[in-house]
């Protein structure tokens, strides 16, 4: 059984979507690497089934929502 990379990008977005309510968006910008850690933790033995080695995870790109966006520049 293989799964595609729409399937894989399902299972990165759980990871993602469990771990950034936990944190300040602060702290997601400041702990993009902590994310792609619990990425990779949580993922490598789920993709061994499938035959998928997870050498490293990369957060490289944090995209609030446009309201959020918004509300940061209205602060600042």
């Amino acid at each position: 059984m293989r799964t595609r990379p729409s399937q894989i990008e399902s299972f990165v977005f759980d990871v993602i979507r469990a771990e950034v309510p936990r944190m300040t968006l602060d702290d997601v910008f400041e702990k993009k690497d902590n994310i792609a850690i619990a990425v990779k933790n949580e993922l490598t033995d789920l993709m061994a089934v499938f035959g998928y080695d997870i050498l490293k995870a990369l957060v490289t790109n944090i995209d609030p929502d446009e309201k959020v966006k918004t509300a940061m520049n209205e602060i600042n």
